[in-house]
């Protein structure tokens, strides 16, 4: 029994729901219920279509498999095993005689019914393909299946017009293809039309060559080179295409009638021509100017490259001046400090010769006076051998007369102070004996005569006598000062 919510059946006094298949849940109110011959159930469903139930396996046909409208009210059978329903008002039949591309019958509906059957109760008796009959509100519609099928006439569509839509519509289609002089049956390569970019928008119409059966008859088009596939089949007789990028384009249309015998299409070939700035010469000015600004770019970066370079090394030469100013300034600071550092050492070292030799000259003049006073004093006194009994006085005289040690010290003072003077002296003039060198270095001090001889221990004569022997080694003509020689002399090594 069909129900609201489905399929129920009563066993053992009760009403219980018959599952619709394996796994398949409630699909809502059944309008209608109908066992063929071969044992399936047919189901109309309220919003499912048309269902086929066979051993628990259930087969639906909704409005995506071809049906008007989902919407079943009745299922009858025939003596041929074809199933006849009533969908949205349309009559139809589920024809297993005729296949349709994969599907192994045929959906074919009469248009002369639509609408037409009883609007409360839909009911269809098909005795046999001669004599089907269907209920209606004025009584009962007779239809011959076989001989309805026996008037199918050979389906054609005809493209009747195109249209270029811009400022003004333009026909460049009328429907008739020309072959030269001659009315062809298909488009000639050579009158394929290039149109200007602007002219992209286009409308079609088509028709067929039933127009009896116009309101039998759908249509399925296609726009090659725009749309991915055909187009569902519906009864509009036009279509129209927007802002088409350019390119080639191939319009083609199809017809299918009620029966679904489905017609060969007709193709419209066009071109529409790409605007100035898409075409090859546009595209390689485009190349010229990317290439020329990369070229200005590859300049301006490389130019910038060696102006920052340049700054760099002026950078690194500014630097590397301060670096050396402060290495200069640096080294006269060292040269500076040195310098102070030797002019206080040499201050010192010159203070010192001057306190050895104002000490040497004291101590001979105090040991001269000492000397000069004894010598006198023992001749007064008579003694008969004064030389035995001062022997020892002398001697301590002569021990500190002849004493090297404050020599030395005074030697080694002054070749620091006099860059090396009587080191140079005993060099140049091996011959010169320590108390010659002891003369020169006094005279190198600008010594009188007198500090001299106190100093050597001898009378003026001496230091006269001392002089004249050192001119000799020194092998000095008369015209030749002494202590100019000497500076000179010590200067120029």
């Amino acid at each position: 029994m069909a129900t609201e919510q489905g399929v129920s059946r009563l066993r053992d006094g009760r009403f219980e729901n018959v599952p619709l298949g394996e796994g398949e849940t409630n699909l809502g109110v059944v309008y209608s219920l109908y066992s063929d011959r071969e044992g399936n159930t047919w189901l109309g469903f309220q919003s499912n279509g048309l269902g086929r139930l066979r051993t628990r396996q259930l087969l639906t046909i909704s409005a995506s498999n071809g049906l008007p409208n989902d919407s079943t009210r009745s299922v009858f059978q025939d003596s041929q095993g074809n199933i006849w329903f009533v969908n949205n008002q349309h009559v139809g039949v589920i024809d297993f005689s005729k296949t349709s591309g994969q599907s192994p019958f045929s959906l074919i509906y009469f248009p002369e019914l639509t609408a037409q059957t009883l609007r409360g109760f839909k009911y269809i008796v098909p005795y046999n393909p001669e004599n089907i009959f269907a209920g209606s509100d004025n009584g009962v519609f007779h239809l011959n299946y076989s001989q309805y099928l026996k008037s199918d006439t050979r389906l054609k569509v005809l493209l009747s017009a195109v249209k270029a839509i811009a400022e003004k519509d333009s026909l460049i289609f009328g429907g008739y293809y020309l072959d030269g002089d001659k009315i062809g049956s298909v488009q000639d390569p050579k009158q394929i039309i290039n149109l200007p970019n602007h002219w992209n928008s286009f409308h079609f119409e088509y028709s067929s060559t039933l127009y009896a059966q116009k309101s039998n008859v759908e249509f399925s088009y296609q726009l090659i080179g725009f749309d991915k596939g055909w187009s569902g089949w519906s009864g509009k007789t036009e279509k129209d295409y927007t802002n088409l990028p350019y390119g080639t384009y191939t319009f083609s249309v199809k017809a299918r009638n009620n029966l679904g015998t489905t017609s060969e299409p007709v193709n419209y070939t066009f071109v529409v021509a790409p605007a100035w700035y898409q075409t090859v010469l546009a595209y390689l000015v485009y190349l010229l100017i990317i290439a020329a600004l990369i070229r200005l770019i590859v300049k301006w970066q490389q130019k910038r490259f060696a102006l920052q370079q340049k700054k760099n090394e002026e950078e690194q030469q500014r630097l590397s001046y301060l670096h050396s100013l402060e290495l200069d300034r640096t080294e006269k600071e060292i040269i500076a400090l040195q310098k102070e550092k030797l002019e206080g050492e040499l201050q010192f070292k010159t203070k010192e010769l001057a306190t050895v030799t104002m000490h040497l000259v004291k101590r001979g003049g105090i040991v001269l006076g000492i000397k000069e006073e004894l010598i006198p004093l023992i001749k007064k006194l008579n003694i008969p051998d004064p030389a035995t009994e001062f022997r020892s006085v002398f001697r301590m005289f002569n021990d500190i007369e002849k004493n090297d040690d404050e020599w030395n010290q005074f030697a080694i003072y002054f070749d620091q102070v006099h860059n090396n003077f009587i080191s140079i002296l005993k060099t140049k003039f091996p011959g010169l004996s320590s108390t010659d060198l002891k003369l020169c270095a006094y005279l190198r001090l600008n010594l009188s005569s007198k500090e001299i001889a106190q100093l050597l221990n001898i009378s003026l004569k001496g230091v006269e006598i001392s002089r004249y022997r050192i001119r000799k080694k020194l092998a000095l003509s008369p015209e030749i000062n002494l202590y100019d020689f000497l500076i000179e002399v010590t200067r120029t090594t």
